[in-house]
């Protein structure tokens, strides 16, 4: 188990850290298709001490824009679980949005094979399975696609320069969830929740409440007013959430 020393100490590029030494539990954050953990970033001010905060950046993202796309959820996997077991303390939350929320239900599934136990999981705006594929689209109709779910934040559709750098990474994201194969006869032990937008057409509620089934811990679903992008929009009542559920892992 790792030192509880402090997480700005972290010395991978998978991880950037902000943590206290007064940390109880870990939560470990994976981003969305396109983005780095640097998302993130504007939740610590919004925690206790007691939790130490850490999100998750993929090659080619952010800082490490200059490295090759990894072309599977098991590679993602293969090379981030061995980031987390010598840098995160333990207990550890895990809280995954959209293609982050796949992510972070195969990193408990490997957490959970070799031993080390999640305390919980939080999948938030996705579905099990991808349920629509688009990443073979040409550009314009790919952007359209997306658009369309609700996939891109409006920003990045309002500067079409700056979303043309982001669009190999967006793209590379999107295909590892359209080929990630999350097995429901495999399910995690851990507790899951599952966190929808009551506007996102992407997820709608009967595919949320899908997560039941890749989990033999408890579940349950809860609704936030918005669209794909919720957490962002309903940040506060996220947060809120949040907080409570590691309130219930430390005690």
């Amino acid at each position: 188990m790792a030192d509880r020393s402090l997480a700005g100490a972290v010395k991978t590029p998978w991880l950037r850290g902000w943590g206290t030494q007064d940390a109880e539990v870990s939560l470990v954050c994976l981003p969305h298709a396109g983005a780095g953990g640097s998302i993130y970033h504007r939740w610590r001010p919004q925690l206790p001490a007691r939790i130490g905060l850490y999100a998750v950046t993929l090659p080619g993202r952010e800082d490490r824009f200059g490295e090759p796309l990894l072309p599977t959820m098991k590679s993602v996997v293969d090379q981030l679980v061995p980031q987390l077991l010598a840098s995160v303390p333990r207990p550890v939350v895990l809280f995954g949005h959209s293609l982050g929320g796949m992510m972070a239900h195969a990193v408990a599934r490997r957490l959970e094979d070799v031993g080390v136990a999640v305390a919980h999981l939080m999948v938030s705006g996705c579905r099990p399975v991808s349920a629509r594929r688009m990443a073979h689209l040409r550009d314009p109709e790919f952007i359209a696609a997306l658009d369309d779910l609700g996939g891109i934040p409006q920003e990045l559709i309002q500067a079409p320069e700056l979303l043309r750098i982001f669009l190999p990474a967006l793209r590379a994201d999107v295909r590892l969830a359209e080929e990630a194969r999350l097995d429901p006869d495999r399910p995690v032990r851990c507790p899951v929740t599952a966190l929808g937008g009551t506007a996102d057409p992407q997820v709608p509620w009967d595919d949320l409440l899908r997560w039941r089934g890749y989990t033999t811990g408890e579940f349950r679903a809860v609704s936030f007013d918005g669209d794909h992008f919720f957490v962002g929009t309903a940040e506060e009542d996220v947060l809120a959430l949040v907080r409570a559920i590691t309130d219930g892992v430390t005690g």
